[in-house]
């Protein structure tokens, strides 16, 4: 057995150990994301980075995310550029907004969400004229098919229901979602455990790919496309990427 073989055995009984301690142990954390004192901090990592995309230095999780609405945008343009009813599932400050109006050549009608009341109150601050409502991601107030395209960025790695919010998001979905960011296991079966985020204990999903397509095909959506956030090689099955979906026809 060679260094790099030993490595991998180690880091897979490693995780292995990990899943089965946080599926006996793991402590209620669905509250903690609520933390007041998150969006300042998040919001100083979200203004350096649009800082940079103004500069012509766009990162790359952006850039993953105008490849996705692409197409979303061309097929607006063939039904004579009508605009789109987006919702932002998990807004967060709702910079995704600014985001998509500088990258994308769309128009939308945007609508953010999110859990944590004080990072609705620092969106309501930033983009007055937008709307944002408070809402469990695990169960919508949305009617069916309410939205053009959903958009949930880094989010449903922090629910542990993570099956129930893909669930939700594809109902109020009419065509598109975009799941940016995604955290996937590109060979290892789905764990959940505990991590350090803004100081606070949260959740973290680790999806595996394949139940993530899984389960949008089950809510009748199919896969279109997905595309890199991070160069981050694959000498580990982890990594993170942006996918498309559509509503099969």
């Amino acid at each position: 057995m060679n260094g790099k073989t030993l490595r991998n055995s180690l880091r897979g009984v490693k995780r292995s150990l990990s899943k089965i301690w946080n599926r006996i142990y793991l402590p209620d954390l669905s509250r903690n994301y609520m933390d007041s004192g998150i969006p300042e901090k998040q919001r100083k990592y979200v203004d350096d980075e649009l800082r940079l995309m103004y500069d012509g230095k766009t990162p790359s999780h952006f850039i993953a995310l105008q490849k996705a609405f692409e197409p979303i945008a061309s097929s607006r343009s063939e039904k004579n550029g009508a605009s789109v009813r987006l919702l932002d599932a998990g807004c967060a400050s709702g910079y995704y907004n600014e985001v998509i109006a500088h990258l994308v050549d769309i128009d939308i009608e945007y609508h953010g969400t999110d859990f944590n009341p004080s990072m609705l109150r620092m969106a309501r601050e930033k983009y007055p004229g937008l709307n944002f409502s408070r809402m469990d991601l695990r169960q919508l107030a949305w009617r069916d098919g309410d939205f053009d395209v959903v958009l949930s960025g880094a989010v449903i790695e922090h629910i542990k229901e993570w099956k129930r919010a893909v669930g939700e998001i594809a109902r109020v979905s009419k065509e598109w979602v975009v799941m940016h960011r995604a955290l996937v296991c590109l060979k290892g079966a789905t764990f959940t455990r505990s991590e350090r985020h803004y100081d606070v204990d949260v959740y973290r999903t680790y999806i595996r790919e394949k139940d993530l397509l899984d389960e949008f095909g089950s809510h009748g959506f199919e896969y279109i496309s997905k595309f890199a956030v991070y160069d981050k090689g694959h000498d580990s099955d982890i990594d993170i990427f942006t996918y498309l979906f559509r509503r099969k026809r």
